[in-house]
């Protein structure tokens, strides 16, 4: 898996290749949800991780939206793992890492996953 553009939550992988993405919740319950291709809300309870497998079809897009709710001033730290080029990588541990603290309004994380 390797990074597109930090910014726009843009991935890309080898197909069918497995995607995992854990969210660490800090200072507010862990309340996320996840619309994975169309398909959802559904709930991805605290410390599970949110897996998949990237389309078999050179080219072909997995779109993820992944909803962040506060129930106080906490944050979110949502992390792609095994990403061998992003830029947020300081400790060098191949993971791609987003963090979020936008209390009382949540967040919606739009991923775009491509099969390359």
């Amino acid at each position: 898996m390797r990074e597109i553009n930090h910014n726009t939550l843009s991935y890309g992988g080898a197909p069918n290749e497995q995607v995992s993405i854990r969210v660490e919740a800090e200072g507010t319950n862990h309340i996320v949800t996840y619309v994975l291709d169309g398909v959802g809300p559904t709930v991805l309870p605290a410390g599970q991780k949110l897996t998949f497998n990237l389309k078999n079809a050179v080219g072909a897009q997995t779109i993820l939206q992944l909803n962040l709710e506060y129930n106080a001033d906490g944050t979110y730290k949502v992390v792609v793992e095994n990403v061998s080029n992003c830029l947020k990588d300081e400790q060098h541990k191949n993971e791609c890492s987003h963090t979020y603290d936008d209390f009382p309004d949540g967040d919606t994380l739009d991923f775009s996953f491509l099969a390359e």
